[in-house]
């Protein structure tokens, strides 16, 4: 437990450090590497109801530099055993050389449903509507529907390792009427320690995007604890 716990803390005992690291710079993707160092806590269950907060750092430029960072609050209502709908706001900051001030604020409404599952494989959905709103330029909200498809498989070969994930999301524009991302996770190992109530969740991710029609891809490494 010790092994499998000591590159997470020391991961996120590095924040503080990563933050003071934050300066302008474009956000290109050009085949980047990058790495996204995530922090979730579960803030409460009652009944059907739950909630919690995502915080979230990410490196750019070969993870040479921490270019955004994320602030995330949910709360998520089980309407059945199958599905979840969820709401909450959320803020990014990213750094660009043309507008160092460059933050969004979201709205978010989402609804997560399982499509198949069985004691070894889930399939399962979640589609998500979010409202844009960014302080660099004077558009109107900018809405945003993302939509992703998960397989999902019990496995056991590491320790503390519960499943492995594929997983793929795409983002469609409906200010400019375009699909303008798309996330794959080729593989994502869930860990989980049931004594700490703690879990983990280690992922790769190719997130493209088209920029003036042309599509940029970024490779990226993350990690997400929850607690």
């Amino acid at each position: 437990m010790k092994v499998f716990l000591t590159p997470i803390l020391a991961t996120f005992l590095l924040w503080p450090l990563g933050l003071t690291t934050v300066h302008s710079a474009g956000d290109i993707y050009d085949h980047d590497t990058r790495l996204w160092s995530g922090f979730t806590w579960r803030q409460f269950k009652s009944g059907n109801w739950s909630g919690d907060l995502h915080g979230e750092l990410r490196w750019f430029d070969d993870i040479s530099r921490v270019g955004a960072y994320v602030i995330q609050q949910k709360i998520h209502y089980r309407v059945n055993s199958k599905t979840v709908i969820g709401l909450g706001p959320s803020f990014i900051n990213l750094e660009k050389e043309k507008a160092p001030d460059n933050n969004k604020i979201r709205a978010e409404f989402q609804a997560s449903q399982i499509l198949f599952q069985n004691q070894e494989i889930t399939f399962s959905t979640r589609n998500r509507l979010e409202l844009r709103w960014w302080q660099a330029n004077d558009r109107e909200t900018e809405p945003m529907t993302r939509h992703q498809l998960k397989f999902a498989k019990r496995a056991s070969f590491l320790p503390c390792l519960t499943k492995i994930s594929i997983s793929n999301e795409f983002f469609y524009d409906w200010y400019r009427s375009d699909f303008n991302e798309n996330r794959f996770f080729p593989v994502s190992l869930h860990f989980s320690s049931s004594k700490k109530n703690t879990s983990a969740i280690l992922y790769l991710q190719v997130r493209s995007r088209k920029r003036l029609e042309i599509w940029q891809e970024a490779y990226i490494l993350g990690l997400t604890l929850i607690i």
